[in-house]
């Protein structure tokens, strides 16, 4: 019987038995991002069985998360810590605090010089919201769309425009956006994925 609460949650939330993990260190020998996070992914893991629910959900780590499943692949004991990670990350956003637009020009009259981005973690959530409501309309990302729509979400409005100008003058960077021909059928999987899980992608 789990007494874990927090390992109970995640358990009914994924069908994952994370107890199964014996830290055998693979997931992070093979994750390509392991040495920009906070804590390892089989940090993260461990830090789910031992139910250290707020330090988890505050890491970088489930953020900067590339979904490439290599961990997955590795597991020996086959736990899908790719799938754990995104239910990390829905439960984070759930518990949240947003900061307003309020509270930005408040501490900008303080003098503190970009408020939100000191806030480094909200905007890794701008980015994972933004790429996918991107891909949502287009059925890809439409990388403009996508720094339009954080630089506005986030208040840093002319943030990295210097590096964007060369991308668009070499052609790499398009204005408008390509959709796919089957851009349809990327919005019913996204439909499909927010009734099965019940929560909005």
């Amino acid at each position: 019987m789990i007494q874990n609460e927090f390992v109970k949650e995640i358990v009914e939330k994924t069908a994952i038995n994370v107890l199964e993990c014996y830290q055998c260190g693979k997931c992070s020998g093979g994750c390509p991002v392991a040495s920009s996070m906070d804590i390892v992914p089989n940090q993260v893991i461990r830090m789910v069985q031992r139910g250290l629910r707020d330090e988890v959900l505050r890491s970088k780590a489930i953020w900067m998360c590339l979904s490439c499943e290599t961990c997955t692949t590795r597991c020996p004991r086959d736990i899908d810590l790719a799938k754990l990670i995104d239910s990390l990350r829905e439960l984070s956003l759930k518990e949240r605090e947003t900061v307003s637009a309020q509270k930005f020009f408040e501490r900008a009259k303080t003098g503190v010089k970009d408020t939100l981005r000191i806030n480094r973690k909200e905007n890794l959530k701008l980015i994972n919201r933004s790429f996918l409501e991107t891909v949502r309309r287009f059925g890809r990302c439409y990388e403009a769309g996508l720094v339009g729509a954080f630089n506005t979400n986030s208040w840093l409005f002319f943030s990295k425009i210097k590096l964007g100008l060369p991308m668009f003058l070499k052609g790499k960077l398009k204005l408008l956006p390509q959709a796919m021909k089957n851009a349809d059928e990327v919005k019913r999987i996204f439909e499909r994925v927010e009734e099965i899980e019940r929560v909005k992608l």
